[in-house]
């Protein structure tokens, strides 16, 4: 009886998910021209040929939808690109292998998200699922949850219910765009990996990446709306300023970021990779590791 609540529950937050993702991969785009673009351009130092450049596109995993229509030197990049790589590609995981992963990586051991929550947390959580969901369910319903998985339920109701957020539209755009367009997509993890690396992280972290998206809830549009403007502007420190990005949770995938770029450049050719752009800056970002290992890294 136990499991089949479970079940029930992960299929009400897959349900959630998904239609987040169809509404944002669906966003009708039109291309347009900005100024400044938040994309380096990453090259060995003595290649003048042109011939092996990979473009960085550093995303937001929630924008409105004013992040569209996209510069148009965006698009001539991707273009021009032969491939492009992204952290995961959700698209070709059926629903099935979804939940599966889930119930493997979503469950807590021997203990209920109460006593892993501060009181704090809980109860904001807590009041937000409630303000969500049209039946009013409570936290308990998920009490054993990680705290991961709340995070994302939390996100993807509120994302659900808004008229004008996206969640992570760049990424499904440009992954049903290539799809269209026969170009190769590399991923940098599959989104069992992408999963289980969620799951290793400490209750406590996964608690900080709960409690910095209330925080952003909380604020409420008014923080998306600048963060698209300043995105749009290509103003890094202005983003940095408004979110505090937490490194410390996301140190593999920017590990395996790095790794896939530096390959991608060895091998030749021109690459297009979308990355969040919480793993490409500051001190312990991506950008800075490509800097210090001698790459030249410009921003465009």
């Amino acid at each position: 009886m136990r499991r089949l609540v479970l079940f029930i529950a992960f299929i009400t937050l897959m349900l959630i998910i998904c239609l987040t993702l169809a509404s944002s991969a669906s966003s009708e785009v039109i291309t347009a021209a900005d100024n400044h673009i938040s994309v380096w351009k990453v090259t060995n130092p003595n290649d003048t040929s042109e011939k092996n450049i990979i473009y960085l596109l550093g995303s937001l995993s929630i924008t409105d939808k004013s992040i569209f229509p996209l510069n148009e030197q965006i698009e001539k990049i991707y273009n021009e690109s032969s491939k492009i790589i992204v952290e995961t590609d959700s698209t070709k995981t059926t629903q099935d292998q979804t939940v599966t992963a889930l119930l493997k990586y979503g469950l807590l051991s021997k203990t209920t998200i109460d006593k892993v929550l501060t009181k704090e947390q809980y109860n904001k959580a807590d009041a937000l699922i409630k303000k969500y969901t049209q039946n009013k369910k409570s936290l308990s319903t998920y009490k054993s949850f990680m705290p991961w998985v709340i995070e994302s339920l939390v996100s993807n109701l509120v994302i659900s219910s808004s008229q004008n957020f996206l969640q992570n539209p760049i990424p499904s755009y440009f992954i049903g765009k290539a799809k269209k367009d026969g170009k190769s997509i590399v991923e940098i993890e599959s989104p069992d990996s992408q999963l289980s690396r969620l799951s290793s992280m400490s209750y406590s972290l996964q608690s900080s990446l709960l409690e910095n998206t209330i925080k952003a809830i909380e604020n409420d549009s008014e923080t998306v709306k600048k963060a698209t403007v300043l995105w749009k502007d290509g103003d890094i420190e202005g983003l940095i300023n408004l979110y505090s990005f937490i490194n410390a949770t996301q140190s593999t995938v920017i590990q395996k970021t790095f790794d896939c770029v530096t390959k991608s450049l060895k091998s030749g050719g021109k690459y297009f990779a979308i990355a969040d752009i919480s793993r490409l800056t500051g001190e312990n970002g991506i950008i800075n590791m490509l800097k210090k290992n001698g790459y030249k890294v410009e921003q465009l």
